[in-house]
């Protein structure tokens, strides 16, 4: 097994614990969270000192790390990881790559597109000790051009998984960037104008004081 996200993992799947895996999608980010609760009289102090203590490669061949956060609710200790990639850059994620080994991602200036395999492995990764449910959660205001969500939510595109279903259930989405791309340039375009009149401004401003000042 890799060792990009190892110790996560692990803990994950052996302590009987609920996750939610999260892509929130905007014109120029993809904000990546997996929140994590686990029963904190399963964990145990020596589980928490093994999580608080183990930096989670964002992937196994890079330098960047997952920004940790740690705290207890009631009877559950809360465990999050995030960390935001460029959208043109983003290529997939550590979760993917190790809970679906069979996965494309296409990311052009036009579209991305993810795409799974069906069976979602991590469940059955450790034998007999079972992941109780994980939910995937893709929110985005971009545009969505196809996608097999078993619930829609504004724009909020979840996926469930559990013990009745983690064999058949692929991700699919498609989202099309063009308008993103576009609104960016309109954006560039207007602070690049308002930055014109501004110093058009000043420079009149400014030529304005030095004639006063000659006619004195």
């Amino acid at each position: 097994m890799k060792k990009v996200i190892l110790s996560l993992f692990l803990l994950f799947f052996l302590t009987g614990c609920t996750a939610e895996y999260k892509l929130d999608i905007d014109n120029t980010s993809v904000k990546e969270t997996i929140l994590i609760n686990i029963k904190d009289s399963k964990l145990g102090l020596e589980g928490k000192n093994i999580l608080k203590n183990s930096k989670q490669k964002v992937f196994n061949d890079s330098s960047d790390y997952y920004i940790q956060n740690f705290n207890k609710s009631g009877n559950k200790f809360n465990i999050n990881y995030n960390y935001i990639h460029d959208i043109d850059k983003f290529s997939g994620t550590s979760f993917i790559e190790e809970c679906y080994p069979e996965y494309s991602i296409i990311n052009n200036q036009d579209v991305l597109v993810i795409n799974t395999g069906e069976e979602f492995v991590c469940y059955n990764k450790f034998g007999n000790e079972k992941i109780e449910n994980t939910k995937i959660v893709i929110s985005t205001k971009l545009n969505v051009l196809n996608n097999n969500a078993d619930k829609i939510n504004g724009n909020r595109y979840i996926w469930n998984i559990d013990e009745s279903n983690y064999y058949d259930k692929p991700i699919i989405m498609k989202i099309d960037k063009s308008n993103a791309n576009n609104e960016s340039t309109f954006l560039l375009g207007i602070i690049s104008l308002i930055i014109i009149i501004v110093g058009v401004l000043i420079y009149l401003f400014v030529k304005f004081k030095r004639i006063k000042n000659n006619s004195i």
